[in-house]
């Protein structure tokens, strides 16, 4: 069995909804997965140190929905566009209340969701 993973995507713009997403496995998933985690931020992308730091408070503060959210401690990686504060992208507040400090742009989290129950 493997594990899989599982996606979120956070807009810093707040009238766009927080979505569940997967990226596309066919042909070389390694090359489509970079363009399309690129996408998803809206440029180069680079990889935060997986230190979430909310607690249930700031989950409320941030317009989570406590029992539905996903499980914070199985982060595997957040990413976020690397060249966020140089093209000054808007501060993404719902992404920076889960990760505890200032994010600018999109947001990509991947979690471990467990084991994959197909061999």
């Amino acid at each position: 069995m493997s594990e899989i993973s599982k996606w979120m995507w956070i807009p810093a713009n707040k009238e766009e909804d927080i979505m569940w997403c997967m990226p596309p496995d066919a042909g070389n998933p390694n090359a489509e997965k970079l363009v399309w985690m690129q996408d998803k931020v809206g440029g180069y992308i680079e990889r935060l140190p997986p230190h979430i730091t909310a607690s249930e408070p700031l989950w409320v503060s941030c317009g989570f929905d406590i029992p539905t959210i996903a499980n914070f401690n199985e982060v595997e990686n957040v990413w976020c566009n690397e060249e966020g504060l140089v093209r000054g992208l808007p501060v993404n507040s719902r992404a920076s209340g889960i990760y505890g400090f200032i994010i600018v742009g999109d947001v990509l989290i991947e979690f471990k969701d467990g084991e994959d129950s197909e061999e």
